[in-house]
């Protein structure tokens, strides 16, 4: 590796082989490029092209590999995804840029993370981030736990995701952030939640000691995106505005009411009043006992991830043995599962429901 000093940088482009100039040429400039180059004028061998900020330099040299190219165009140019091959080899991809990607198909199994066997690992801007959801539905949600031990300022960015859902919880702590059109800075506190549509810009500004938040996601595998030119918090005011196919919802924890969760239970909670605006693809509910020994039962065609915020209890999963679920551990129960939980007096969990296609 060379350390010499980086001169100042003018242009950059990607060199691709041409065998062939003429049929090469037309296939890209087809594509919308436009010719910059061309050498020898006598014969014409080389040339570049250039558009949508992209530099293309067409060499005859065959030691250059073909490469891949990808395009991206908007959902409202009506283009579906298409992938193309160069009469120089290269693969061009046509993506259609969207915010909003597929609900994937899910195979959601029963699982418990425990909270005692938890590893961690540190993702984006230095956060620590644990597995809640281990098989992760075979790659259709993902559900994570973030920590940042030492609070203060917090090296993010704005940034989106493309997704087809995601959820922020704060389970303990507090974390100021802020979103695109929702208004100044504010702070998520212990039982707070965001859905966050999908494409909204937001940022991560300052966090206390000990923060944990869960965030749930759909798919697991997603695309974190920066937005350096966004500045937040934007001038414009649009609490209904719909980002994708969703708005943003925000839940106050201290402002929510707590009623009976479900017509089977002895539990209550609080609605994190997802369901209409994901529409119908999640709910999240706050769930506490306020007596001992309280009982729940439940059973839907939605995959059910419960992570204990506090308390402890015992789950019954139809197909499998009673278990011990206490502080931080986390439960995978598959569609039309029945299960029975009961709790100590001191019980409380988040609940989050997501309806996901399957094969």
């Amino acid at each position: 590796m060379s350390n010499a000093p980086v001169p100042p940088i003018r242009a950059a482009g990607v060199v691709l082989p041409c065998p062939d100039l003429t049929p090469t040429l037309t296939f890209f400039t087809d594509l919308g490029f436009e010719l910059e180059s061309l050498a020898p004028a006598d014969d014409p061998r080389r040339a570049t092209l250039v558009g949508f900020g992209l530099r293309i330099h067409l060499d005859p040299d065959p030691r250059i590999a073909p490469g891949t190219l990808r395009l991206f165009c908007d959902e409202a140019a009506g283009v579906g995804a298409d992938t193309r091959t160069a009469p120089n080899g290269t693969t061009v991809e046509i993506i259609v840029d969207s915010v909003v990607v597929p609900v994937p198909l899910g195979q959601p199994a029963y699982g418990i993370a425990r909270g005692s066997e938890a590893t961690w690992s540190t993702g984006r801007a230095g956060m620590r981030y644990r597995d809640l959801m281990p098989d992760r539905a075979g790659g259709a949600m993902v559900a994570s736990m973030i920590h940042i031990a030492d609070g203060g300022t917090v090296p993010d960015y704005a940034h989106f995701h493309r997704v087809a859902f995601q959820l922020i919880y704060c389970a303990s702590g507090w974390v100021e952030v802020v979103y695109e059109d929702q208004g100044a800075p504010f702070v998520l506190e212990q039982g707070d939640a965001v859905l966050q549509p999908p494409g909204i810009r937001h940022q991560v500004r300052e966090s206390s000691d000990e923060l944990v938040v869960i965030e749930i996601t759909v798919p697991a595998d997603h695309e974190t995106i920066a937005d350096p030119r966004m500045e937040l918090p934007t001038e414009t005011f649009r609490p209904g505005r719909r980002f994708g196919d969703q708005r943003f919802v925000r839940h106050l924890a201290n402002r929510s009411l707590w009623v009976p969760w479900n017509a089977s239970s002895t539990f209550e909670g609080q609605r994190l009043r997802i369901d209409v605006p994901t529409n119908h693809l999640a709910s999240a509910w706050t769930v506490r006992a306020a007596d001992a020994d309280e009982t729940g039962v439940d059973r839907g065609p939605a995959t059910s991830l419960l992570v204990v915020l506090d308390g402890d209890g015992e789950i019954q999963v139809a197909g499998h043995d009673a278990t011990e679920i206490g502080v931080s551990d986390a439960l995978t129960v598959p569609p039309d599962h029945d299960w029975r939980l009961t709790a100590s007096d001191e019980f409380e969990m988040l609940l989050v429901q997501v309806t996901l296609p399957t094969a």
